[in-house]
């Protein structure tokens, strides 16, 4: 086989085109690639929010007669041919030649390859934003290994029409407002997953929304078109409380023992994070057990921190309190997106034992990949909050955009070109 490839590269330097066989013992067609097919896919390319890590995919099978993944064999690569992608976001999921491509921009797609323990510190930590020992950001972890060609698909929503806030307060409740209506069926605001109940926008100390405030709107989505949106601002914390905050709140989950995959997209101001101030801080994400508050339980936190020179960086940590963390990753080498929009994914799988993971993608790119407890003192979820306005850089503000929420990570989200 290797000598049949050797002579269709051959052949392919000569003509400029080439072709792909399967052998599987069966008749398969001629498929024919040539300049014709590169320059489709990189009109293509020409309207992906990462149109030069797509292009420089596109360039990569050029170089060495590969094809993108999906096209001509619906299961696979042929014969001959192995899965790579590059490392960066937006790129095709190539069939390539295999041992034919092998530099440090390009990765194998692990296949059943076992998860990888690291070591993470158990250190405690000052108020607020914590001085900790950093463990390392890694992309080499394996984090497709929970992935499921029957995840089952909780929850979709892009603020399109049908979907709106209820201003009318709940009678007996704090200041929550309900997200209602429906854009994709068959699923409807507010979110019920895993038994929760009441979910909304939950505003506090906001000053009659003065302070925060949570809209729905139209704007340009990540794909450049004209989307609605759910924008959030935060002007200010009232009475310095460095409380105000506007989450979305999946409440009273009674099915709090199990594993849940996030995705949606963000965008946030730069003026907020970029002031040169260290210590700044904000989230937009994180789940609490029950008897959190008691400290018995357990937090989920992304964070955006800022360092000593006000440079904006990930942050993911699981705790018992604000002030005492189990682990946390810091990863300073995945610059944060800042006025543009970006893809984040959350995935755990629920377990009081080294099996458990809690896994922080940001356009496609690991954060952060926890393996390890996700709860403590067997307590289950209390409430997610999905996402959320929060922290100490005022004023901010964001979007969010096309909500889903699974059961598992699917597989075709193994490396999405989203």
């Amino acid at each position: 086989m290797k000598k049949i490839i050797l002579a269709i590269a051959i052949l392919t330097a000569l003509t400029g085109t080439y072709f792909v066989y399967q052998n599987n013992n069966q008749v398969q067609p001629q498929i024919q690639i040539g300049a014709k097919y590169y320059q489709n896919l990189k009109n293509e390319c020409e309207t992906s929010d990462f149109k030069e890590c797509c292009l420089d995919s596109v360039k990569t099978m050029e170089v060495i007669g590969g094809y993108k993944f999906g096209d001509f064999m619906i299961d696979g690569c042929a014969d001959g041919y192995e899965m790579m992608q590059l490392r960066c976001p937006g790129a095709y999921t190539l069939c390539n030649p295999a041992n034919d491509f092998k530099d440090k921009n390009s990765i194998p797609i692990p296949i059943d390859v076992p998860k990888i323990k690291p070591a993470h510190s158990k250190n405690t930590s000052t108020p607020n934003l914590p001085k900790k020992t950093t463990q390392p950001p890694t992309n080499d972890i394996n984090e497709n290994h929970n992935t499921d060609d029957n995840a089952v698909l909780l929850f979709k929503s892009g603020f399109e029409n049908g979907v709106y806030i209820d201003d009318k307060l709940i009678e007996d409740a704090q200041d929550y407002r309900i997200i209602r209506g429906s854009d994709v069926s068959p699923f409807s605001w507010p979110i019920n997953i895993l038994g929760a109940k009441e979910s909304g926008l939950h505003y506090v100390f906001d000053d009659n929304q003065k302070a925060v405030s949570s809209i729905i709107e139209t704007t340009t989505g990540h794909d450049g078109s004209p989307t609605k949106a759910l924008y959030q601002q935060e002007n200010y914390q009232l009475d310095d409380s460095d409380d105000t905050q506007c989450p979305y709140e999946i409440l009273d989950i009674t099915d709090g023992a199990k594993d849940l995959y996030i995705r949606y997209w963000v965008k946030l101001d730069s003026e907020s994070i970029t002031k040169h101030q260290n210590d700044l801080w904000r989230t937009f994400f994180e789940y609490k057990t029950k008897d959190y508050d008691e400290g018995t339980g357990f937090r989920l936190i992304s964070f955006i921190d800022t360092d000593e020179d006000g440079i904006p960086y990930w942050h993911w940590q699981g705790d018992e309190t604000s002030e005492k963390s189990i682990w946390e990753i810091k990863n300073k080498k995945i610059p944060v997106p800042l006025d543009e929009w970006f893809l984040t994914e959350f995935y755990w799988h629920w377990s009081e034992n080294e099996d458990g993971q809690a896994l922080w993608k940001v356009n496609n790119q690991i954060v952060g990949n926890h393996f390890g407890p996700t709860t403590r003192n067997s307590k289950p979820i209390d409430f997610i909050m999905l996402f959320q306005i929060y922290g100490t850089s005022n004023p901010k503000h964001q979007w969010i955009d096309d909500i889903e929420i699974w059961d598992t990570i699917p597989k075709k989200y193994q490396t999405t070109n989203n």
